[in-house]
């Protein structure tokens, strides 16, 4: 009697075990991460970043600041507004940048930047894996953390 009482509770035991189900994503593909990447071996500025990270949440950037003007302009990094585009934070940091320009009297550096724009040191992107892996290999960047 004890036997077929063990046997029939372990056949209800094994009849009632569910299998869990649950959705699994490529960590590569979903998995946002903040990124800084080190563009100082290319020549990305800031009248060319958005043709190389248009689509991408630009978080901020870190310019080249001539070292004879470090001292008067002191902009070590830029931080986007995310919720506008690429352009029209660049539009702001301009602003920010050529009024400094012109409180410290440096107007030809004003044509300059004008010309050329200001060479981007490192940026901070907010993207997955797999958009990383995009820039990378049609970049010449590295990745700083």
């Amino acid at each position: 009697m004890v036997l077929i009482l063990l046997i029939l509770f372990c056949i209800i035991c094994l009849s009632n075990k569910k299998d869990n189900i649950s959705l699994v994503f490529n960590e590569n593909d979903y998995n946002y991460k903040i990124y800084d990447l080190d563009l100082s071996k290319d020549n990305i500025t800031t009248n060319n970043l958005d043709s190389y990270f248009q689509g991408y949440t630009v978080i901020g950037i870190k310019p080249n600041i001539n070292p004879i003007y470090k001292k008067i302009i002191n902009i070590k990094e830029y931080d986007f507004d995310t919720t506008k585009t690429i352009d029209n934070n660049i539009d702001s940091f301009n602003e920010i940048y050529i009024n400094l320009l012109k409180e410290n009297n440096l107007n030809s550096e004003i044509d300059n930047y004008y010309y050329h724009g200001l060479k981007i040191d490192e940026i901070t992107l907010y993207i997955t894996n797999t958009e990383l892996n995009t820039i990378l290999m049609n970049k010449n960047i590295e990745v700083i953390k």
